[in-house]
């Protein structure tokens, strides 16, 4: 830069584009924008925002599971109730797949097959939703995170299923 500035001192017309390459603010901009598009490229290779189905209900590239849906609507909830549903998948990959964490809301508790499955096996994933702590319409999600990992990433497939419901006060 000193270079430039020193070129640029002696061309009296490149000093304006001097102070404005300069400026500590649009450098920040610059480097924050940067940092950004780093950070979003980096997610999607990792695996960590990805819609891990296609709408056809045919799996994405690289995926072991194949959920017949993830997203159910409960419809018109009662505060205070209950609801209940189950996702079902299928191992479409050729080795074994174990499920080693799900998370979820406080308002969520599930169950899941704690053992491998078989590749071509099935398993599902029973969810049930309590509104007794909630105040207002949501969509919730599941994450789901294998034992697995994705020899083209590394790190271990996640997955996420997720539900809506419209409250209805008492």
């Amino acid at each position: 830069m000193r270079l430039m500035h020193e070129f640029c001192s002696h061309r009296t017309t490149f000093k304006p584009i001097l102070r404005f390459v300069e400026m500590k603010n649009l450098r920040s901009l610059y480097l924050f924008r940067l940092l950004g598009l780093v950070l979003i490229a980096g997610a999607f290779s990792t695996g960590c925002i990805s819609a891990q189905q296609t709408t056809s209900g045919k799996p994405a590239s690289g995926d072991v599971l194949q959920f017949e849906y993830t997203h159910v609507s409960f419809g018109p909830v009662v505060k205070g109730q209950t609801r209940d549903t189950v996702y079902h998948f299928t191992n479409i990959s050729n080795e074994p797949v174990q499920i080693d964490l799900v998370s979820a809301c406080d308002c969520t508790t599930y169950t899941y097959p704690e053992e491998p499955i078989p590749p071509g096996g099935k398993g599902t994933l029973a969810v049930t939703f309590d509104s007794s702590s909630k105040e207002e319409n949501e969509t919730l999600t599941v994450d789901i995170i294998l034992k697995n990992v994705n020899p083209a990433t590394g790190y271990a497939y996640v997955y996420q299923v997720s539900y809506d419901f419209d409250l209805k006060l008492k």
